[in-house]
């Protein structure tokens, strides 16, 4: 897949998925991966809007 596709995953985010899938916070992640809260956020953003889903907390609010 090109990485100039809109929809390509990236390394990075693909990590922040499964580290989140496990159980780790937003906060350990960011920490373990040497970057800030705001990156894995962000990266959890685009995910989500790569692959056109509304993220778990927006669909379940309770």
């Amino acid at each position: 897949m090109s990485k100039s596709n809109n929809n390509y995953i990236s390394e990075r985010q693909l990590e922040i998925v499964k580290r989140h899938a496990l159980g780790e916070t937003e906060k350990t992640i960011a920490i373990s991966m040497g970057i800030s809260v705001n990156t894995v956020k962000y990266h959890k953003k685009m995910l989500f809007n790569k692959l056109n889903v509304e993220p778990f907390r927006k669909q379940y609010p309770y």
